[in-house]
């Protein structure tokens, strides 16, 4: 019987590997500070995966494609800035830097 599909998932896997590693720190004895420590790489490791992603997609593939696009290009544009794209790139850039 094949293991459901979550389980197989990378992020769920690495998600419940940092959960083990946070339970640890509480279960032998490490203190808080570790502890605060250890949500702040988290924070970094995440924040810098998103951040790096997301600029090889934009400028890979995104910029790219709205070149090509033309003039019909200000419409994917208009759309990302109404979903907050433009907004969570600074944030996680700041959040990579402030918890590295």
């Amino acid at each position: 019987m094949a293991p459901p599909f979550w389980y197989t998932c990378p992020t769920i896997c690495i998600i419940e590997w940092l959960a083990a590693i946070w339970h640890a720190q509480f279960t032998t004895g490490g203190s808080i500070m570790n502890a605060v420590l250890l949500l702040a790489r988290i924070i970094h490791i995440l924040a810098g995966i998103y951040w790096v992603g997301t600029l090889f997609f934009l400028t890979g593939y995104l910029f790219p494609s709205l070149r090509d696009a033309g003039s019909s290009s200000a419409a994917v544009v208009d759309a990302l800035e109404r979903r907050g794209f433009f907004r969570s790139m600074p944030i996680s850039a700041g959040l990579t830097i402030l918890a590295g």
